[in-house]
């Protein structure tokens, strides 16, 4: 509302105009614009007070605003900002001299990568910055820059701790295979069935040091039973992308080794056209199951006899107790079938 006084003239009296209007809408946007106002300075302290260096840079490099991480990094004032473009001031090692030119006009490809300045180990992300108000305006494109020397300095250190590790593991595994040979020359079978698990264990601690003990795939437990099938044999693999964490990637290693070595003896590796199928299937999306089917066909008809009682009893109770579930052998005419439903661990 808004209320004029008029004066009195000879041919009016005193009056006052009074103009009423609906102001819901100045109101409702006069709130966001100070909605949007107070988040942009929230936003500016954080940029300004970030330990990482943040610049605004034009499409040729020229630094618009940095915080002052940024310009401590590049040792530069901000009052005048240097007419030089970032890929001058931070000549990167390894680096093309026109790394940021680069990493706009590709980036999917260089928008974010790692490389040394000055001794320092830098993470560096480029990005597009969007102007939906202005969309035909020149573009501007932030940079972040953290320092995660640290961080390197830490795993190059696990490197060497988990080298150490394994060529100290593999010491144990080189004397205990020596006193198993020593010990059981006169049980050929037995200590060539021993040694024979014993190396499959080795390529099992292998495989996850190459991956610090995390995770491995579980297509890298198949790479022995594809290396056994020759001439016409066939394994085939149909399942997606998994990673098994190591205790169940060991105990379904151990499980694929003795299913490995039955088929070798007295299933389908064993004859000429043999075929053994590995498929697996995941389900859920926070608790997530495994379905496992190992089956052979193409081989010799199968007998519960062909397969040894601790091969039996390590494939049903160690897969079954490390995946929390249940593992079945079936001894089908046409193959050995071994499946399994469990949880997969994170």
């Amino acid at each position: 509302m808004n209320i004029v006084q008029r004066s009195a003239t000879p041919e009016m009296p005193a009056r006052f105009d009074i103009v009423l209007f609906d102001a819901t809408e100045r109101t409702s946007i006069e709130r966001r614009l100070r909605e949007k106002q107070k988040q942009a300075e929230e936003l500016a302290v954080i940029v300004r007070n970030a330990k990482s260096g943040i610049l605004r840079c034009d499409e040729h490099g020229k630094i618009r605003r940095c915080n002052e991480a940024a310009a401590k990094l590049l040792g530069i004032d901000t009052d005048p900002l240097p007419d030089e473009p970032i890929d001058r001031l931070l000549a990167l090692q390894g680096e093309n001299e026109d790394w940021f030119r680069k990493a706009i006009k590709e980036p999917d490809n260089g928008g974010s990568f790692e490389a040394n300045y000055n001794s320092r180990h830098y993470s560096i992300s480029i990005g597009e910055i969007a102007n939906p108000e202005e969309p035909y305006a020149a573009k501007e494109y932030s940079v972040i820059l953290r320092d995660v020397s640290e961080r390197v300095l830490a795993d190059q250190r696990m490197q060497l701790l988990v080298g150490e590790l394994n060529h100290r593991v593999r010491n144990v595994f080189s004397v205990v295979t020596g006193l198993i040979r020593q010990s059981l020359r006169e049980k050929p079978k037995f200590r060539d069935e021993l040694l024979d698990r014993l190396q499959s264990m080795a390529e099992s601690h292998d495989i996850l040091t190459r991956n610090y003990w995390k995770d491995a795939s579980i297509r890298e437990i198949f790479t022995r039973v594809q290396a056994q099938a020759s001439g016409h044999q066939k394994v085939v693999l149909d399942g997606p992308e998994l990673r098994l964490e190591p205790n169940q990637f060991k105990a379904l290693s151990m499980a694929v080794h003795e299913l490995t070595t039955n088929a070798r003896k007295y299933g389908a590796l064993l004859a000429d056209r043999g075929v053994i199928d590995i498929s697996w299937t995941v389900e859920g999306t926070g608790e997530k199951t495994i379905d496992f089917l190992w089956r052979e066909s193409g081989g010799p008809a199968v007998e519960a006899r062909d397969v040894s009682g601790f091969g039996t009893t390590m494939m049903e109770r160690v897969v079954s107790t490390e995946f929390d579930g249940s593992a079945d052998i079936r001894f089908r005419p046409e193959g050995l079938e071994f499946a399994f439903r469990g949880v997969i661990k994170s």
